[in-house]
């Protein structure tokens, strides 16, 4: 109980992330993630920095940085109705 009372709140407290919109970025990179996630976590590769820039270029394809952005809106637009 004393943990409970001690902790901060975040500022993002209360935001609910919409999926609704972004299935389908989430789906790619999450496959992306599972792709890579042994070889990367795991140390099972034998070219870590190829792997690694493997991993990132196949996110990009993948759409991270749109689902990124529209995430980050999503956070904006909540926060300013606060």
């Amino acid at each position: 109980q004393a943990a409970n009372k001690a902790a901060e709140i975040t500022r993002t407290m209360g935001f609910g992330l919409n999926l609704e919109d972004i299935k389908t970025e989430v789906a790619s990179v999450s496959a992306v993630k599972d792709q890579y996630y042994q070889l990367l976590s795991f140390g099972a590769s034998d070219n870590l920095e190829k792997d690694y820039q493997a991993f990132m270029s196949a996110l990009k394809k993948a759409g991270i940085d749109d689902l990124i952005e529209k995430i980050q809106k999503q956070l904006d637009d909540w926060a300013a109705s606060q």
